[in-house]
């Protein structure tokens, strides 16, 4: 972690093991000193030999999203969450979830890191770099496949025919949605709705507080229906390519 006072304020950046680049901590440089806060990023990248820049902006935090603007990153990711309420209908979206069979799991995990690693890369990501983390994902938390503890992994049914799959990480108090896919020849249907509805009410029945998701910034049909959905974002993330 790198400090420095500048001009009255204070800016803290780190190098993300992730993906090696300098990842905005905090800034609280007023908005008049925020020009100073970009020639310091640039400055820091280039000192440890990297062209990656990445910040965090939580919602309503007005000084946090002038900085990303001053910096010129653009949005690459949204943390978002939907809270369980006591009083809420536990909304089932009519498709069945049953466990993966092996045979599923093994298309599944073939397939899975491919598209997840193009999902990073889309939304900004080195392509080794999102190759390199998005199998040290799936190894970290599938070291045992189907028996992985506290994973849940689902096939979606409309009545027989498979028709999508589901991936919730099922964390106490709070689960969290991994993956969800509709087949490319049942899409446009709601299924998608559907599935996660379902997966919600399982999660809500199973005395979890509420659900949360990542969706890349690309994504905008995921994303539009997270927000139908009641999904309020949590924290954006930003990056930006020097």
């Amino acid at each position: 972690m790198a400090g420095d006072s500048i001009s009255g304020g204070w800016l803290w950046l780190r190098r993300d093991p992730r993906d090696g680049g300098v990842r905005v901590g905090d800034c609280t440089l007023p908005t008049g000193r925020l020009a100073e806060a970009v020639t310091a990023v640039t400055a820091y990248a280039d000192r440890v030999g990297t062209r990656m820049i990445t910040a965090v902006c939580w919602p309503g935090d007005v000084h946090g999203g002038e900085l990303v603007s001053a910096l010129g990153a653009e949005r690459s990711a949204s943390q978002m969450d939907l809270a369980f309420g006591v009083d809420d209908p536990s909304v089932s979206g009519g498709v069945e979830l049953r466990p993966m069979t092996d045979a599923q799991f093994e298309e599944y995990r073939t397939e899975a890191v491919e598209g997840y690693a193009q999902e990073r890369a889309d939304a900004g990501e080195p392509p080794d770099v999102a190759t390199a983390n998005a199998r040290e994902s799936y190894e970290r938390l599938l070291p045992d496949g189907l028996d992985s503890e506290g994973q849940w992994l689902w096939t979606a049914y409309d009545g027989d025919v498979p028709v999508g799959l589901l991936w919730i990480g099922a964390h106490l108090p709070h689960a969290f949605v991994y993956d969800v896919q509709v087949s490319e020849d049942h899409r446009r249907r709601g299924l998608g709705r559907a599935i996660m509805q379902t997966g919600a009410a399982h999660c809500r029945a199973s005395g979890r507080t509420g659900l949360g998701l990542n969706v890349f910034a690309p994504n905008t049909g995921a994303r539009a229906l997270y927000d139908q959905l009641g999904y309020r974002t949590v924290e954006d993330f930003y990056r930006r390519a020097l």
